[in-house]
C-alpha cells in the first residue's frame, strides 16, 4: 500500500531552508503537483503546527506534515522530502526531523494501512537506519517494497 501512495517522482532531497515552514511548503509540493491536495491544504498544515505545535513530528527525525481532509485533501497520496540537516519545529531537540512524509487523505480511515506500514519501518531500528542512509528515491522504495504490510 504504501509504494501504491509513494511514487519515485513524489521523493525529494533537499537542504537550506529558511525555516519548518518553507521545508513543509517543499514536502507537500510533490502532492500538489499531482494533483492530490489544493493549496490550501498546506496552508492548513502550517496553521495547525502555529496555533497546536508540532503536532506532526512523531519520532525523533520523522514528521509526517498533514491536515484534515476538509482542507484540501484530494486523494490519498504520500511524498517525502529527505534532508541532511534536521528542520527544526521547535527547540526541543525531539521536535527536529530529517524526514518528512507529506501526506494527504480524503478520510478518516482509508489510508491506515499505509501508516501502519510506515510506523513499523520507523520502528525498526535496522530499516530506519537504511531509510536515514538511503541516498536515491529507487533505495527509499526498495526498503519499503521489502518491509511486510
Amino acid at each position: 500500500m504504501l509504494t501504491e501512495i509513494l511514487p519515485a517522482y513524489s521523493i525529494r532531497f533537499a537542504d537550506g531552508f529558511a525555516d519548518w515552514r518553507d521545508a513543509v511548503r517543499v514536502s507537500c509540493q510533490p502532492l500538489l503537483e499531482r494533483g492530490a491536495i489544493e493549496a490550501g491544504y498546506i496552508d492548513a498544515i502550517i496553521e495547525n503546527v502555529e496555533k497546536i505545535g508540532p503536532y506532526l513530528v512523531i519520532s525523533p527525525d520523522v514528521a509526517i506534515p498533514h491536515a484534515r481532509p476538509e482542507a484540501g485533501a484530494r486523494a490519498i497520496a504520500m511524498a517525502l522530502l529527505k534532508t541532511t540537516t534536521p528542520v527544526r519545529f521547535s527547540d526541543d531537540p525531539d521536535h527536529h526531523a530529517r524526514l518528512l512524509f507529506a501526506f494527504s487523505a480524503t478520510d478518516n480511515h482509508s489510508h491506515q494501512r499505509a501508516l501502519r506500514q510506515l510506523a513499523r519501518l520507523i520502528m525498526d531500528e535496522a530499516r530506519f537506519a537504511q531509510l536515514q542512509a538511503a541516498t536515491t528515491a529507487e533505495a527509499i522504495l526498495e526498503l519499503i517494497a521489502s518491509q511486510p504490510e
